[in-house]
């Protein structure tokens, strides 16, 4: 009955895909007249669907893709990929369906509708691989997928060649079950459209008259009646120009991988739950041929009802349903094939990686990626022109006019470990504060924190450089720790905090610099090196890097509102979903966190990220900021990223001849910015980075307070033989 049933199947394809391609007696340039007719009449109808989505372009890996971009631009990415003979399009029904708060981009499939490529190679790992450079460009490093009919072939072919950038596969209208080596007849047998399109001059000749081919091939196949409007959208998409003559490559069989396409899949051990949509009513894949699903525990089979094999038109609303539940079920940590929910991975990402996995994303994209273009980002950051008001605060004011707060002495004393006298020096009518301790005539070592401490991360690393003879100006940047805290969040950019620093080091007098900086003290340190690397005589890059992005490939942006958010009190709350999407969705979100949040304090998360930090530590990060009113800086620095363009290129080039001593040190808990790699980059560009003791150490990301005392020696070991 099986047999049967399929044979019957393939009788309904086959016939009427037979008869036009028996029919084939018009010549090329009579279908390119009539496509050519047909877009002039439907142009303007055409014209007006697209202005209902947001379409965008961009080159990656020899493509020129066309997208559809919709959805919640900071949320968890959903790429969703067509199948044949289709475009971006095949979504449009489910699409205003879908759970608003996921990111949802629709790429034109390679050679399908408005994205082209030159390169005519189309095995499926190919282009697999093509389209994982669509999300690469886009920053996206780990997304869930959606595939449809050829879309869900290409896509499994994805997730078994990179199963560690995905949290989640739905599979629609593809086959389940395929034993590697079988024939080709009972393949065939199956799909016999895959037979006749082996010949791949006839099958462009029916593939170039797009009329004809969704004509032939949707209503068909589908329960509900095909829409006129929708009918032409997909029509005039699949005239385009070199369409026919791209799409045929897909069936070639040297271009085929089955074991990976459907094989693999079945018998998965990925990291993700995985959900396979299918129609009731498909003739081309019955219901009978799913009867031994059950082998399958890694894969979930849901039947759209009343629906045949374009159920994406046919039950919109079932297949949104569907794909929005397993969305939020997959997000709230249930069916994960590896037992491990996803709430899970935020505890253990929060409280050993925590800020260290999100500010560290940052310089994980550098020299030579490409990107989102800043032309889609406000490249004038629409941070609130005055940060709300605390009417107990007295207001000061610089000459300049920049109005700024101090945070009161008296919250900073009999702090653990922190017996230090604040200096001062003034910079632009602002105070900048550093303890400076050991003799006058010591040989300087300048500390740089990042963000969201403060000097008193160096406390441990003090006392014995100091007793060693060496003069320690641990410096709070500005807004941070006892420096002056400027409350216009547009004040706090990449540049400024360069210039101030900048200043004061020419303030101070001081040269033959020994620097050792961390986080964002890294990013200011390591470009002031770069600029002026006479002031220099050493440096140690703990933790830390200088991102450099192709002119207008930053990926990073602001959200839509910087407007308070009441709801982001608490760091798992908001930053959970994107802890583990990869660099750009999660230092996106800790940008929107730190903008939007009313209650972040330092404190949450450096308790969460240095073992053994006491309670009355933590609080002591908190010290210089007693209300909402002294956060501008803290609450603005990570979203300094975003006017970073290609402005430290001539410093990455400087550093590339820096020959004087360059040490690198990585905390192994810190898997974003202490990973080996990026230390390997530092020390493959910098000339005075070879021979030295570059070290790797059990530490997270604020190693200076994971390792106080062993860093001092550290940092004594690398001056004393490097004269």
């Amino acid at each position: 009955m099986k047999k049967n049933t399929v044979a019957m199947a393939a009788l309904a394809l086959i016939l009427p895909l037979a008869m036009v391609l028996g029919s084939c007696a018009t010549g090329p340039k009579a279908i390119a007249d009539k496509n050519a007719a047909f877009h002039a009449t439907n142009q303007a109808d055409h014209d007006a669907v697209d202005a209902k989505y947001t379409h965008k372009y961009l080159e990656a890996g020899g493509v020129c893709w066309h997208y559809v971009e919709a959805g919640n631009p900071d949320g968890p990415v959903v790429p969703m990929l067509h199948g044949l003979p289709e475009s971006w399009y095949s979504w449009s029904k489910v699409l205003p369906l879908l759970d608003p708060a996921y990111h949802y981009i629709l790429p034109d499939m390679k050679g399908y509708g408005r994205s082209t490529s030159a390169d005519m190679d189309y095995t499926w790992h190919h282009v697999g691989d093509q389209t994982m450079t669509l999300l690469d460009a886009l920053g996206i490093q780990r997304a869930y997928i959606v595939g449809h009919d050829w879309g869900a072939l290409i896509s499994s072919v994805v997730v078994v060649d990179h199963p560690s950038r995905f949290l989640g596969y739905v599979r629609m209208e593809a086959d389940l079950s395929y034993t590697p080596g079988q024939s080709l007849d009972r393949l065939y047998e199956q799909k016999p459209q895959w037979k006749v399109f082996q010949d791949t001059r006839k099958a462009t000749e029916f593939l170039r008259d797009a009329q004809k081919v969704i004509d032939t091939v949707y209503q068909p196949r589908m329960k509900s009646k095909f829409q006129k409007a929708d009918r032409n959208y997909f029509a005039f998409e699949f005239s385009r120009p070199g369409v026919a003559e791209a799409i045929a490559n897909y069936f070639k069989y040297e271009n085929w991988d089955l074991e990976a396409a459907v094989a693999k899949v079945a018998n998965n051990h990925f990291p993700f739950p995985v959900l396979q949509l299918q129609a009731d009513s498909d003739r081309s894949q019955p219901v009978e041929n799913f009867a031994d699903a059950s082998k399958f525990p890694g894969v979930k089979l849901q039947w759209i009802t009343n629906a045949s094999h374009f159920d994406n038109l046919d039950q919109s609303k079932q297949v949104a349903d569907a794909i929005s539940r397993f969305l939020a079920a997959s997000s709230a940590g249930k069916q994960l094939s590896n037992k491990e929910t996803i709430m899970d991975k935020y505890t253990i990402l929060l409280g050993s990686l925590a800020l260290a996995c999100l500010f560290s994303a940052l310089c994980a994209s550098t020299q030579g990626n490409t990107a989102r273009s800043l032309a889609e980002v406000n490249p004038k950051p629409p941070l609130p022109s005055f940060v709300e008001i605390d009417p107990s605060v007295p207001i000061l004011t610089t000459p300049a006019g920049v109005k700024f707060v101090r945070t009161p002495d008296e919250r900073f004393r009999n702090l653990k470990d922190f017996p230090y006298e604040a200096h001062y020096l003034e910079v632009d009518g602002l105070r900048l504060a550093y303890e400076d301790e050991g003799p006058r005539d010591g040989q300087v070592i300048l500390m740089l924190h990042g963000q969201p401490d403060w000097s008193y991360l160096y406390r441990k690393m003090i006392p014995p450089l100091a007793a060693a003879g060496y003069r320690c100006i641990a410096l709070d940047l500005m807004g941070f720790g006892r420096s002056d805290k400027p409350v216009d969040g547009s004040i706090h950019t990449y540049e400024q905090q360069v210039a101030w620093v900048k200043a004061f080091i020419k303030g101070l007098g001081i040269h033959d610099i020994n620097l050792f900086c961390q986080d964002w003290g890294g990013l200011i340190g390591l470009r002031i090196v770069g600029d002026e690397p006479e002031l220099f005589a050493r440096v140690i890059a703990a933790n830390t890097y200088l991102p450099v992005f192709e002119k207008g490939k930053n990926p990073y942006r602001l959200p839509a509102s910087v407007a308070v958010d009441p709801k982001a009190t608490s760091l798992a709350k908001p930053l959970g979903p994107y802890m583990i999407l990869g660099k750009v969705p999660m230092f996106n979100a800790w940008i929107k966190f730190c903008l939007t949040s009313p209650t972040f304090m330092p404190s949450e998360l450096m308790k969460q990220s240095i073992r053994g930090l006491s309670d009355e530590e933590a609080l002591a990060y908190d010290a210089p900021f007693p209300s909402y009113i002294y956060k501008a800086a803290p609450r603005t620095f990570p979203s300094m990223i975003v006017a970073v363009d290609d402005n430290n290129a001539a410093a990455w080039a400087s550093l590339g001849r820096f020959a004087k001593p360059f040490l690198t040190i990585g905390g192994n808990r810190d898997n974003l910015l202490g990973k080996k790699e990026n230390q390997d980059s530092l020390i493959a560009h910098i000339p005075g980075a070879k021979g030295q003791k570059h070290a790797r150490y059990d530490a997270g990301h604020f190693i200076q307070d994971d390792l106080g005392p062993e860093l001092a020696q550290v940092t004594m070991d690398f001056i004393r033989p490097n004269p």
